[in-house]
């Protein structure tokens, strides 16, 4: 590699030991470096990393999952199970419960919103909302405790019509 791209050793290991950070190639002792497999869950994790210290991107990563669950709701509407519904009815109850005696339901929410998402079947929409929370529930656990506003969409999702 080194003759290749007319680099140093120094500056190839370096390249390859970013890589190894972000998942992308792993080292084995003895057998030299392999490409990992690709997987949405490794790049959610990285992103995740990535995006900790930039406190901007969080309202503009928010506008981009609305975005997304908005069609995947919309993909859902006659098609979810009475199960998930219910499953839906029971987190957007807790959610009430908790905000009328004034706790957090940071939890509820983040369970809500992926149990809607998996629903869908779509695994990048799910990974993106995985992202989103685990930002957020990092950014509480690290004294950003400004409160959710409980939204009455959450009540009126639950109550989608399911699939026969």
């Amino acid at each position: 590699m080194v003759n290749r791209l007319g680099v140093s050793r120094v500056s190839v290991r370096e390249a390859l030991h970013g890589l190894e950070a972000v998942g992308l190639v792993a080292s084995r002792p003895g057998l030299g470096w392999f490409v990992n497999a690709f997987g949405v869950e490794s790049l959610v994790a990285n992103m995740a990393s990535g995006m900790a210290f930039h406190e901007r991107l969080l309202p503009e990563f928010l506008e981009i999952r609305r975005a997304v669950e908005g069609e995947v709701v919309a993909s859902l509407v006659g098609r979810i199970s009475a199960s998930v519904v219910g499953r839906l009815e029971d987190l957007a109850s807790h959610m009430s419960w908790n905000a009328s005696r004034g706790k957090s339901f940071a939890v509820q929410d983040r369970d809500f919103h992926l149990t809607l998402v998996d629903a869908s079947g779509n695994r990048m929409a799910l990974a993106l909302t995985d992202l989103y929370w685990r930002l957020i529930l990092a950014a509480q656990a690290q004294g950003d405790r400004k409160s959710t506003r409980l939204n009455s969409s959450h009540t009126d999702i639950s109550r989608m019509p399911a699939s026969a």
